[in-house]
């Protein structure tokens, strides 16, 4: 049976109480709303927390019954799931409609932290790798699918590209890594020992063995080779393989990031 219960921190709201320690903050004008329902609500942890009970054999979700979400609608937590530790913010402030079907999914998922499982990177959407001298890759999930941002030197640097990107993809839905608003410098040494450029598919220009201060990029796509040309510049080269690598392979194309425009 769950309990009531109140607390300072939260006027004009109440605690209900849940199953594995934890417990649910619902509004005091919705408290009616919720008890009639049930009075033995649990909590549900699978990939998110939520407050579940049973009525008439359905399961019953209390964020989606408070926002008033139909079958086709998603529930967003505008300011996310959690409170305080322990604490489902169910309040009405923080529940708000996503769009019917995918779109609302994507909306959803937009709006949730960096994951729970432990990452190489404490911001949403960043990771590390090993090779190269761009450690940090940024990506972000749209619809389903995985969109490489770029590739970056700092951590910082990375978490502020999804930021950008991911408030072009889901604008008010989108949960932002807690970064400086001004981009930082990108900066770290230019290559590794052996390493021609700091770009990919980028090579110094070599026409019979000899190079000439020019450029060339080509991109490899199934073991083949799709020559992009030569460019007086490095950035200008690495522009042309970005190019080509989006035209050839869409959203899951590499992207150089250009740290100084030609």
């Amino acid at each position: 049976m769950s309990t009531l219960s109140k607390d300072p921190s939260f006027p004009g709201c109440t605690l209900i109480s849940l199953t594995k320690g934890m417990s649910a903050l619902v509004d005091d004008d919705c408290l009616d709303l919720v008890l009639s329902v049930s009075r033995n609500w649990h909590a549900a942890c699978r990939d998110a927390h939520y407050a579940v009970a049973s009525r008439g054999g359905k399961r019953v979700r209390m964020h989606r019954m408070i926002a008033g979400a139909t079958a086709e609608r998603n529930v967003d937590h505008r300011h996310g799931v959690l409170a305080a530790p322990g604490v489902l913010d169910n309040r009405r402030a923080n529940l708000r409609l996503c769009d019917p079907g995918s779109i609302g999914a994507t909306q959803n998922a937009a709006n949730r932290g960096a994951t729970s499982v432990k990452t190489s990177s404490k911001h949403k959407g960043v990771f590390f790798r090993p090779r190269g001298i761009r450690h940090w890759l940024a990506k972000v999930e749209f619809q389903k699918r995985q969109i490489t941002i770029g590739s970056f030197r700092t951590e910082v640097a990375a978490a502020q590209a999804y930021n950008r990107k991911a408030l072009e993809l889901f604008g008010e839905f989108a949960r932002l890594n807690d970064v400086p608003a001004e981009p930082v410098p990108d900066t770290g040494p230019n290559k590794r020992h052996g390493q021609s450029s700091v770009y990919r598919g980028v090579q110094p220009s070599a026409p019979h063995g000899k190079k000439n201060g020019r450029w060339t990029s080509m991109v490899a796509v199934a073991g083949k080779k799709h020559y992009c040309g030569t460019y007086a510049t490095e950035a200008e080269a690495a522009l042309a393989y970005n190019a080509k690598a989006r035209e050839l392979l869409g959203d899951k194309a590499f992207q150089n990031v250009i740290e100084v425009e030609p």
